[in-house]
């Protein structure tokens, strides 16, 4: 079985994520791992399995992810399994299941057979932690505080956690 494990990071998050998923696809299938801009749609069928990532931006999929969903064909032969990265915690959970819920909208409606989604958090970006806890409302005792919760993610139990993810998508 071929597999391709694309996806786009800015902070490093989705891309810890993506080298769990193809560490553990590797160990008893033919992997590859990818940029997202390094994706041509159309190339997409010479694979069985094709792993999908990126991060929660504003509320939505960032852009890249975006952009490589909404140029997917109809009805290719391979399966789509999703992995995002998201700060939750920063936010409210339905700004992340509205990517979750764009990727199963893309799917149902291109006749693409999926196989779900891993989410994780990741740490934010510093560059956004004043927007956000403005955003938020928060104190500054509170913000560090929760970016004392998000900072170490995505860990070793959320590597692990990918990697039972894979093993549920590839499972017969």
């Amino acid at each position: 079985m071929k597999i391709l494990v694309a996806y786009f990071s800015q902070t490093g998050n989705t891309e810890k994520i993506a080298k769990a998923i193809l560490e553990e696809a590797s160990l008893s299938h033919e992997a590859a791992m990818r940029k997202i801009e390094e994706v041509d749609p159309g190339g997409l069928s010479d694979y069985d399995i094709v792993f999908l990532g990126g991060p929660i931006h504003g509320g939505g999929l960032a852009a890249p992810l975006k952009g490589l969903l909404d140029q997917l064909p109809a009805s290719p032969s391979y399966v789509l399994a999703a992995f995002i990265t998201h700060a939750a915690e920063a936010y409210r959970r339905e700004n992340f299941e509205k990517g979750i819920s764009y990727i199963e909208n893309i799917a149902r409606d291109r006749g693409i057979r999926y196989g779900g989604c891993f989410d994780c958090t990741g740490k934010l970006d510093p560059a956004l932690w004043s927007m956000v806890q403005k955003m938020q409302k928060l104190s500054d005792k509170e913000w560090e505080e929760l970016m004392a919760r998000v900072g170490p993610h995505p860990d070793a139990e959320d590597e692990k956690n990918a990697r039972a993810f894979v093993r549920k998508v590839l499972a017969p």
